[in-house]
C-alpha cells in the first residue's frame, strides 16, 4: 500500500524514507555521490554516533547523507552483516529522539514507521540467519559485497514514501505490505548472490517478514515520547478500527470492483464491455404497470439514498436472460464508487447460500463462506 503521491511533503530535496531528517533538522546535499560500501559503513557508524555525540548535528548529517535507507548495510558482505553487533533499534529510536529534540515536533505515524520497520526487518533478518546453522555457515564464508546493480536497487528503496494510511497498513499487515515486498526483493537477490537457491531465498524472506512485527513492537516500546502519537493510536484502539476499514477496502477492491471486469463465459470481452443500462417498469401489487419505463440503475440509487425507504427491499423481476444478474454486478460496483461509505455493497450469489436465516450474520454459505 505504498503511495508515491500521498506521502508527507516534508522535503523535496531527498525522496527518502527518512527524508524528514533533512529539511527541519539539517541541510543535506541531495547530489552527494554515494557508493554502496560507503553507505553501508555509514549505517554501521550511525548507531554509535547517535549514542555518543547526540549534539553533533553535522556529523549525524554527514552519515545520514551517505545513505539511502538503513538497508544499505546489505551492500556489505554477509559476514559483516551477520557478525555485527549493530543495535538496529537504537538507530531508529535515536534518530526519532534527535528529530524531536531538534524540531520540538513529534514525528508523524508515517515517519515513525518508515524508520522502525527498517530496523525491525534488519533485526529479524540477522536473528533468523544466526538461528539457521547451515545458512549461517554458508553466508559467513561469503565475503563479497553486493553487486553494483543490486546496490542501485537497494538505494532505490529510499525513494519509497509512506502515507499515514500506508504506515498503518504496514504496522498491522507488514508481511503482506508492498514495503515488505520491496525489502524482500532485495534480500532475495542478495542471497542469490551468495549462491542461495531462489526458492530457498523466497522461503527465508517470508519468514523474516513474518517475524518483523515482533521487532517493531520492541522498537516502539523503546522509542518513548518520540512515538507518543503512534502509541496513543494503539492505546485508543486505532489498530482494531483500522483493521476493519482495511478489511472493507480489501473486499470492495477484490470482490466488488472486479465484478464488471470479469469475462463473459469464455470470451475475451468483459461484462463492462458489453453492458447496456437496463430499463424497467414499476408494477403494483396486481403486477400492473404504474409508470413509464426508467433507467433501473438511476432509480435504484434514488431509492437507497432516500431515508424513508431505508427498511425496504428492492425486488427485480424479469424472465431468464434479461440481465438481472449482470445488473447486480454493475450496480454493486456503482454503489462502491458513488455511495460508499454511506452504503457498502455486498454481492451475494444465491447459489453460494447453504442455508438462509432471517439474521444475516447466521446465514451460511457454501465452501465455508460467511458474511
Amino acid at each position: 500500500m505504498i503511495n508515491n503521491s500521498a506521502a508527507s511533503p516534508l522535503t523535496n530535496q531527498l525522496r527518502r524514507l527518512w527524508q524528514f531528517m533533512n529539511k527541519e533538522v539539517f541541510t543535506m546535499d541531495a547530489h552527494t555521490v554515494r557508493s554502496g560500501v560507503s553507505a553501508a559503513q555509514a549505517v554501521f557508524t550511525l548507531a554509535e554516533t547517535l549514542k555518543e555525540e547526540k549534539k553533533n548535528s553535522q556529523k549525524i548529517a554527514d552519515l545520514v547523507n551517505k545513505t539511502s535507507t538503513l538497508l544499505d548495510i546489505l551492500n556489505s558482505s554477509w559476514g559483516q552483516v551477520i557478525n555485527s553487533i549493530l543495535p538496529f533499534v537504537s538507530i531508529a529510536t535515536g534518530l526519532l529522539q534527535f528529530y524531536l529534540e531538534k524540531t520540538k515536533k513529534e514525528p508523524t505515524i508515517s515517519e515513525c514507521v518508515a524508520l522502525v520497520t527498517q530496523v525491525a526487518y534488519l533485526q529479524s533478518l540477522q536473528d533468523f540467519i544466526k538461528n539457521k546453522k547451515d545458512l549461517l555457515t554458508q553466508l559467513q564464508d561469503n565475503q563479497n559485497n553486493a553487486s553494483e546493480l543490486l546496490e542501485r536497487e537497494i538505494s532505490k528503496l529510499g525513494d519509497l514514501k509512506l502515507s499515514d494510511y500506508d504506515a498503518r497498513f504496514v504496522l498491522i499487515y507488514f508481511p503482506e505490505s508492498q514495503l515488505a515486498n520491496a525489502f524482500n526483493s532485495v534480500v532475495i537477490k542478495r542471497l542469490q548472490e551468495a549462491d542461495i537457491e531462489q526458492q530457498y531465498a523466497q522461503t527465508i524472506v517470508k519468514q523474516i517478514a513474518s517475524n518483523t512485527p515482533r521487532y517493531v513492537d520492541q522498537a516502539l516500546a523503546q522509542a518513548s515520547e518520540s512515538t507518543k502519537r503512534l502509541k496513543d493510536w494503539y492505546l485508543l484502539g486505532g489498530d482494531e478500527t483500522f483493521k476493519k476499514y482495511v478489511s472493507i477496502d480489501g473486499y470492495l477492491q477484490e470482490q466488488i470492483a472486479t465484478l464488471p471486469k470479469q469475462k463473459v463465459f469464455d470470451e475475451e470481452f468483459t461484462f463492462e464491455d458489453i453492458y447496456v443500462p437496463l430499463k424497467a417498469i414499476l408494477l403494483n401489487t396486481n403486477e400492473k404497470k404504474m409508470k413509464k419505463s426508467f433507467v433501473l440503475q438511476d432509480w435504484a440509487k434514488d431509492i437507497i439514498s432516500n431515508n424513508q425507504e431505508k427498511n425496504n427491499v428492492i425486488v427485480i423481476q424479469a424472465a431468464p436472460g434479461r440481465g438481472k444478474s449482470v445488473f447486480c454486478r454493475m450496480f454493486a460496483d456503482q454503489v462502491r464508487k458513488d455511495l460508499h461509505p454511506i452504503f457498502t455493497p455486498i454481492f451475494i450469489r444465491l447459489r453460494d447460500l447453504d442455508s438462509f436465516e432471517q439474521n444475516c450474520k447466521k446465514t451460511r454459505f457454501a465452501h465455508n463462506r460467511f458474511i
